[in-house]
């Protein structure tokens, strides 16, 4: 994989949480000559006096001082069409500008790395051409929050997909896929706007809900009323996928198909258990950066990303009630508000009635009672929304003990079946 990437000149322009990350992680790779550009002048000073300081949600660290920092207003003085590869790690509003200015730095022979949450990949190839632009989905997450220090805020087994954007499995995207794998595991897909697409599914339902409420990304997902809104905005961005012909994959083990089916009021359950079981993966501090946003009264990606599955909803006729309203909320917030749940309670007002469950009684509790109840558990847990609320037998303490042990609500006997 060395071999692949070996005398590679990078520059990474936006130092915040992934960009950071990225840049320290790649600095320590041998033949990686790393550049990092930002416009925080106290983050860009301390990396150059100090150095970069990766912390990760394992606990490890990382010190890097192989990595040369440079503030936005010094690029003038670095040489033009020197750098192989160019990431673009800011938000998704100055994508154009980025490119822009990042494209004379950047070989002939190179590319510029979308590295950026929602779909931006053609706006940067309206710069420097489809050939020279290349698309990276990301699902790690990360922060900067003191100057010189990044965080890797996730416990996420995958970290990049890269693809080509004509969808070719070429020599440059694997090489660019072994280079990242210095920051986690990488891959390469041969369908960059499906997988697009599929972590936008993901952005849509969380993003704007943490940064409306000031929740983390674990809390997030796991509470309540997040997660019913985020279902409907989830299959909302699904819908629209679809009807402009995209593949939606899973993201983290979140099916597409089961989220829709939610949202429809089938299988709640499930999807609600799969919402839970990535929220384990998502650090105890991990914040998306739509909420790292708010907290630091910064210009947020609405627009971007609920306000991107809006946009191309109306282009094929899709209603998205949920993203129309989400969108409109935060931008009758505006810049720098501050972030209550009391601005999801509109959402919430939106919201279905929610389905009532299935409500099972087992008669008899022998022994074949068991493979039954183990089933009907199962089924609960893994898909359909039903509860087992009552074991009935002939022998109480049969009815009481199968209760106890499986958790049910109710243990019957049949000289009580009259309640």
């Amino acid at each position: 994989k060395l071999k692949l990437v070996f005398c590679m000149k990078v520059i990474i322009f936006g130092a915040g949480g992934i960009g950071s990350v990225v840049a320290g992680c790649l600095s320590h790779q041998r033949g990686l000559d790393v550049t990092l550009v930002d416009p925080w002048f106290e983050h860009i000073l301390a990396i150059q006096t100090k150095g970069l300081t990766v912390r990760f949600a394992t606990g490890a660290e990382l010190t890097c001082h192989h990595l040369t920092a440079v503030h936005f207003k010094d690029m003038q003085a670095l040489e033009f069409e020197a750098f192989d590869m160019g990431f673009i790690a800011v938000n998704g509003y100055d994508t154009d500008w980025a490119s822009i200015c990042l494209a004379r730095f950047i070989k002939h022979s190179g590319a510029l790395c979308c590295f950026q949450n929602g779909i931006n990949d053609d706006r940067v190839a309206a710069v420097v051409g489809e050939e020279r632009t290349i698309g990276v989905i990301m699902t790690i997450s990360a922060a900067v929050y003191e100057p010189g220090v990044a965080l890797r805020t996730d416990l996420n087994p995958h970290a990049f997909r890269v693809g080509e954007l004509d969808g070719r499995d070429s020599p440059r995207a694997r090489s660019l896929a072994a280079m990242l794998e210095s920051v986690g595991p990488s891959d390469v897909t041969t369908d960059l706007w499906g997988q697009r697409w599929s972590k936008l599914m993901l952005n849509t339902m969380n993003n704007a809900l943490a940064g409306l409420t000031g929740w983390k990304t674990a809390y997030c997902r796991m509470h309540h009323d997040t997660q019913r809104i985020g279902i409907q905005l989830a299959a909302e961005a699904v819908r629209v996928a679809r009807a402009h012909g995209k593949k939606v994959d899973s993201v983290l083990g979140l099916k597409a198909d089961d989220l829709l089916a939610a949202a429809e009021g089938r299988y709640v359950k499930a999807a609600q258990r799969q919402l839970s079981e990535i929220a384990a993966t998502a650090g105890g501090e991990s914040r998306p950066s739509f909420g790292q946003d708010v907290l630091k009264g910064r210009r947020t990606e609405i627009n971007e990303l609920n306000g991107y599955v809006s946009r191309k909803g109306r282009e094929k006729g899709v209603s998205t009630p949920f993203c129309d309203r989400v969108v409109a909320l935060v931008n009758e917030l505006g810049v720098g508000f501050e972030p209550s749940p009391k601005h999801i309670e509109p959402l919430v007002a939106m919201l279905p009635a929610e389905t009532v469950p299935f409500r099972i009684a087992l008669v008899g509790a022998g022994y074949f009672a068991q493979y039954h109840i183990e089933a009907w558990l199962r089924c609960s847990r893994d898909c359909r929304d039903c509860e087992l609320v009552a074991i009935c037998d002939s022998d109480a303490e049969k009815a009481r003990d199968s209760a106890e042990r499986y958790a049910c609500s109710g243990a019957l006997w049949t000289g009580e079946t009259h309640r």
